[in-house]
């Protein structure tokens, strides 16, 4: 039987143990999971690219590096606090001001990516358990109608690539790859099809 960290993974989303791991803690489907985190950051562990944001490469005009360490997260949260925009952080590009205090509050690591991912589900679960509906959700959650409808249509991509698939996690050949590794399988696989 296929596992859904497999199936993630091989569609080159980074940390795809964790989304597994996270969506099972949560108790949200692996389908809508993966799409979130696909669609915040490919399960990168950066920060955004919101414009003005700490920690933003946008409109600097070069790369930076923007992956989310503890000391640099520490910074961030001062900035923050001192009035500074804000800027998604993790693989679930968590934004708003407000999130960053309860994290602390709930011990939650938010430079660590399966604590990001597991704060940033449990808050779209929220969203999704008081409408059942993904486009609502996904609105509520991002703060943008589309964001919704692209995020339904990507659950029933995923829906489709995960149909039966375990959500066992560990042990599996792709987990001795890095990401790089991983989504340079992906993209011999996707060019062989």
């Amino acid at each position: 039987m296929a596992r859904a960290v497999d199936i993630i993974a091989a569609h080159g989303v980074q940390n795809a143990d964790a989304i597994v791991r996270a969506a099972v803690a949560v108790g949200l489907e692996v389908a809508i999971a993966a799409a979130i985190i696909e669609k915040e950051s490919n399960g990168a562990n950066i920060y955004g690219h919101d414009r003005g944001g700490v920690f933003s490469s946008i409109g600097l005009g070069k790369p930076a590096d923007n992956r989310v360490t503890e000391d640099n997260f520490r910074d961030f949260r001062r900035r923050i606090a001192s009035g500074e925009t804000s800027n998604g952080v993790g693989p679930a590009q968590i934004t708003w001001p407000g999130y960053f205090p309860q994290a602390e509050r709930q011990g939650v690591r938010l430079w660590v990516a399966e604590d990001n991912i597991r704060f940033g589900l449990t808050i779209f679960a929220g969203h999704l358990r008081g409408s059942g509906d993904l486009v609502a959700a996904g609105h509520a959650y991002n703060g943008a109608r589309q964001y919704g409808v692209d995020l339904a249509n990507m659950v029933a991509r995923w829906r489709e690539r995960l149909a039966g698939a375990s959500n066992e996690v560990g042990n599996g050949f792709l987990d001795a790859l890095t990401p790089l590794q991983q989504a340079q399988m992906y993209r011999a696989l996707v060019a062989r099809a």
